[in-house]
């Protein structure tokens, strides 16, 4: 069986919510799948962050895949 890790973003400065996460939530709601998908949440802290998804890798997803917010950002 095929594992993804998708990870995102806690909210930061002014916003409430952060669109990462927010994309996470709405994809898993629909999205059907034979494979293990498995999606996580990190704080915006760099060095948090990087500890918790080096550990994360360790789990031996066969792919992941890593949302962030960009304001102001013309592209995907």
């Amino acid at each position: 069986m095929t594992k993804f890790l998708l990870t995102a973003f806690e909210p930061y400065d002014t916003w409430t919510e952060n669109s990462s996460w927010l994309a996470i939530i709405e994809l898993t709601r629909w999205f059907e799948s034979q494979s293990q998908v498995v999606t996580r949440r990190y704080p915006v802290h760099l060095q948090t962050a990087s500890d918790r998804l080096r550990k994360d890798l360790l789990e031996g997803y066969d792919f992941a895949i890593h949302l962030g917010q960009a304001p102001g950002s013309p592209v995907l």
